[in-house]
């Protein structure tokens, strides 16, 4: 647009008076700037003040007709005098352009269009096609190509429900629409596509089965059908049928009902939509994270005693995402490197020499302030870093450890002669068990991992022992007399009620968490991936960060479990069971 503005009137934008009244302006514009300001039919030059102000005399000519290509995309576009374009008519350039009046010849045109960086290969293609378009194989190669989705796994599907409807003598046609072709429709009718939340998959669904029922699969010419029965002519005249793109518009893009499209963006129909989701609650996965760390014991801090401490490790210290992840902890408490604690000498004489010596901000070759890594300066002039020692022989240093966090829930695989513990973090959470205490009443949450589970010696049955569900109900701080209500895997549905103020809502459980907080759930919006922010919720005000973390054993909750059928129909459980499954 700059460039054609400069052109119109030596600004940096075009006004917008201009666009008023004039259809397709700034598609037009687009073009003319991919074309070289060019009327690719007739070679002629585009003056930018004569396309914005004699709006009819240029026009956007499908390259290969509608009813041919299926393809309505930019790439299948052109700008070119109206009178060109009438004279091609609904043949393509090769089959055109030797024979039209005031043309360049196809020679010169295919030179052009070879030649041209800013028009994409499928836009060339579509220029250069050279094949006889009237014939049924070329047909055929179009439809496979643009209309039916001929990718492996759709074939399979496809396949699959076809020897279905076979098998039970159903007389249903099944085929398998590109999503390009329902993008056109969506466009066509005017209908958005938000993918703020999960509506736009439902309005997708109706969209494809809507396409099933356009005037154009009405004809006897159906292109889904013919490409399956191979026939591509007048059953009745036994004539090669073709469609001028004005009549290929008028059947496909006429929505199939009235009042079809309005409904589809009504809000009425999108409070409507239902959702079902695929509960995983599969409990032989993986347990943990496949990283081995190492650990030490340390008091650091306000510690009042020695604590373990899991240890982390800044890999390198000459890149710059090295030192920054140095100096961070550096200047936060540098007291937790090791060492700091067990090599103070180094540290000091070497580390932090090196920090006082050389920057860690320089002028780049703009002038411009940026970062640099002073460990990286230093071995550019002296060589890697050594630690400490009187001769200047100590050993190169390349990465650096730190106490990163206080040992929590792990999995304890250290070897049977090592002084420290090796083990595994970040166990993966399960299931939930949801229970009620009607003294306090107030619900009370049990959270298992997949390292809980394991296989009984002599049954080989995979289960959680009595013994260790007792363990962890009392570490999760369930009472004695609270009682079972459900269990909970992600992405389980539940509606939680606040009992004071009569607020209600959906929401979908993500998984137990905050072990340090008794009775700490995440939770996921209904029908989305994820809050926003600081978004509002009926029942816990707000989210935070896009999380939505909250105590469920807080006064005045009631909560359901929601199961929903493939449909996405609701039956509300408030208890469905008298113990949890402990046997697999």
């Amino acid at each position: 647009m700059e460039k054609a503005a400069h052109q119109y009137n030596g600004k940096k934008e075009l006004p917008d008076s201009i666009f008023h009244g004039h259809k397709e302006l700034a598609t037009k514009i687009r073009l003319w700037h991919q074309q070289g300001e060019k009327c690719l039919y007739t070679g002629k030059n585009i003056p930018i003040a004569d396309l914005i102000e004699n709006q009819y005399k240029y026009e956007i000519d499908h390259i290969l007709p509608l009813s041919l290509s299926f393809d309505d995309s930019l790439a299948n576009k052109v700008l070119v005098l109206a009178t060109a374009n009438q004279e091609k008519g609904q043949r393509t350039p090769f089959q055109a352009l030797d024979g039209m009046d005031a043309s360049w010849s196809y020679r010169e045109f295919k030179s052009y269009v070879k030649a041209s960086k800013a028009l994409s290969n499928k836009k060339k293609d579509y220029l250069l096609n050279e094949e006889e378009i009237n014939k049924i194989e070329v047909k055929q190669k179009f439809i496979e190509r643009n209309l039916v989705d001929t990718r492996y796994s759709s074939r399979v599907v496809l396949n699959a429900l076809q020897d279905f409807y076979k098998l039970n003598n159903f007389d249903t046609k099944i085929s398998v629409v590109r999503g390009q072709f329902t993008s056109q429709l969506r466009r066509k009718w005017r209908i958005d596509k938000s993918r703020e939340t999960y509506h736009h998959h439902a309005i997708d669904a109706l969209i494809i089965a809507a396409s099933s029922q356009l005037r154009l699969w009405k004809k006897r010419n159906n292109p889904l059908i013919s490409y399956k029965d191979t026939q591509f002519v007048d059953s009745e005249t036994g004539e090669i049928i073709t469609l001028t793109d004005d009549e290929y518009k008028e059947l496909v893009y006429r929505a199939p009902y009235d009042h079809f499209v309005d409904i589809l963006g009504s809000k009425k129909f999108e409070d409507s939509i239902l959702f079902s989701y695929q509960v995983d609650s599969k409990y032989n996965r993986k347990i943990s994270d496949a990283t081995i760390y190492a650990t030490r014991k340390a008091k650091l801090g306000k510690d009042k005693s020695e604590e373990t401490y899991v240890l982390g490790k800044i890999k390198d210290i000459y890149t710059q995402t090295g030192y920054d992840a140095f100096i961070k902890l550096y200047k936060k408490d540098k007291s937790k490197f090791l060492m700091y604690q067990k090599d103070p000498l180094t540290f000091e004489k070497v580390i932090e020499e090196i920090l006082k010596t050389y920057p860690d901000r320089e002028q780049n070759e703009n002038g411009k302030e940026v970062a640099c890594n002073p460990f990286e300066k230093y071995r550019q002039e002296n060589g890697p870093i050594q630690k400490y020692s009187k001769k200047g022989k100590g050993p190169e240093i390349k990465s650096l450890k730190y106490y990163d966090n206080k040992l929590g829930n792990h999995i304890d695989i250290t070897p049977a002669n090592s002084e420290n513990q090796v083990i595994l973090q970040s166990l993966s959470p399960w299931r939930t068990d949801v229970y009620f205490n009607p003294e306090t009443e107030k619900y009370e949450l049990l959270g298992l991992k997949y390292a809980d589970l394991q296989f009984e010696k002599g049954t080989g049955n995979y289960s959680i022992t009595l013994d260790k569900y007792y363990e962890i109900k009392e570490k999760e701080g369930v009472s004695k007399q609270s009682e079972f209500k459900f269990t909970l895997h992600k992405n389980d549905l539940l509606l939680i009620k606040d009992t004071k103020t009569k607020e209600q809502q959906m929401f979908r459980f993500l998984s137990r968490t905050m072990p340090n907080q008794k009775h700490y759930v995440e939770l996921k919006p209904y029908d989305k991936g994820n809050f926003e922010g600081k978004e509002k919720i009926k029942v816990f005000v707000t989210t935070s960060n896009g999380r939505c973390l909250k105590g469920l054993g807080k006064a005045d909750l009631s909560i359901y479990k929601v199961q929903t059928d493939v449909l996405g129909n609701k039956r509300f459980i408030k208890k469905e069971g008298d113990a949890p499954k402990l046997e697999f």
